[in-house]
């Protein structure tokens, strides 16, 4: 059973989503996917959604390494009557760098002490 909606979304919907300023997917229960202008650079850029989806459970997420690069990947349910999910994916925070702009702060207090 294929989902029709799925192949033609509304031209709204389609302009809702890339009103996002990260990369959204929308995957329903068949793995019929709806992205955004963002995700789709993403997946022109070899990012496979539905490799890393798979084993995310609903209101979850997980770092992925694409690129070099650390991301959050999360799962959110839109809705349980549409059996379909809304993913995001956001740049993780580099830890060492926020520890130095931490230290450099402390640094900066401890000084006026």
């Amino acid at each position: 059973m294929e989902n029709q909606d799925f192949r033609n979304p509304s031209k709204l919907f389609v302009a809702f989503l890339d009103s996002f300023n990260q990369p959204m997917w929308i995957i329903d229960k068949f793995g019929n996917i709806l992205m955004n202008e963002q995700a789709k650079e993403y997946s022109k850029m070899g990012f496979d959604i539905l490799s890393n989806a798979k084993d995310l459970s609903l209101t979850c997420s997980k770092t992925i390494i694409h690129f070099g690069k650390q991301f959050k990947l999360f799962k959110k349910d839109i809705n349980h009557g549409t059996n379909s999910c809304v993913f995001t994916l956001e740049p993780e925070e580099d830890t060492i760098n926020r520890l130095k702009e931490s230290s450099r702060k402390l640094k900066n207090v401890l000084r006026t002490i």
